[in-house]
């Protein structure tokens, strides 16, 4: 709701958070709205229903129209690893990693891709999809302990290969509990950047601190919306969360 009434383009939200309930319930409003007072939606294309776990074990992302149509569905692709537990490795159960990915249309705006977390951390996956498609848009859903590591480089190679491409990182605050000043930053955002005679990629820092960036003048407006997840539903879906998890010795 906050989004909307700030005319947003786009909305998007982290990974982990939107069980499947979750995820039904942003489409079951977005058609109430459109039904009631489709004037509040003039400035919508689409909301990216950040993510979360199937019954089939996967880790899955919708994506709706303004109006609340089922664009198509982004599953992860790239397993989250983890080998600091004890000797033992912690591994993100994917039952059907890449099983469908979204590529969405927006007149005026370009192609529109979906990426989650560890899939813009692993580079190859997401960086062959853009190569292949060319989206003006890369949005990513995320998880991540950082905003920094796993993202502004890959981001930037993102861009710089394709000289059209602006990627957006929307991180979860609960990933990055830490009030330490370094452990603020819960988004980036990367554009193609000409240096001289070569095209990189340049960044910007989202803060929680910050809600709505300052200097983002005449160039369009990026701010957080701070929620509040912890619902019973939440906290299943947390419980199933970690039950997808393999450990191996």
């Amino acid at each position: 709701e906050l989004a909307i009434e700030r005319k947003a383009n786009v909305i998007i939200f982290p990974e982990f958070v939107c069980s499947q309930e979750i995820q039904d319930a942003i489409q079951d409003r977005l058609k109430a709205v459109y039904k009631s007072a489709p004037q509040k939606l003039e400035s919508l294309f689409l909301v990216i229903a950040g993510s979360g776990w199937t019954e089939d074990s996967n880790n899955v992302s919708s994506i709706f129209s303004y109006h609340g149509r089922l664009l198509g569905r982004q599953y992860k692709f790239s397993a989250f690893t983890d080998q600091k537990h004890r000797g033992c490795e912690m591994i993100e159960d994917l039952k059907d990693p890449g099983k469908e990915t979204t590529i969405v249309g927006v007149e005026g705006i370009g192609k529109i891709l979906v990426g989650i977390c560890r899939d813009i951390s692993e580079r190859s996956y997401t960086r062959m999809l853009a190569r292949v498609f060319q989206p003006q848009l890369l949005l990513t859903p995320a998880w991540s302990p950082s905003v920094h590591i796993g993202f502004k480089e890959q981001f930037r190679e993102i861009s710089a290969e394709n000289h059209r491409t602006c990627a957006i990182l929307c991180n979860c605050c609960e990933a990055v509990r830490s009030e330490e000043k370094w452990k603020t930053d819960v988004g980036i955002v990367v554009a193609p950047y000409k240096k001289g005679s070569v095209i990189t990629g340049k960044e910007r820092i989202l803060t929680r601190k910050e809600i709505c960036r300052a200097d983002c003048g005449n160039g369009g407006c990026l701010f957080i919306v701070n929620l509040n997840f912890q619902t019973d539903a939440v906290r299943d879906a947390k419980t199933i969360y970690w039950n997808r998890f393999v450990l191996r010795h």
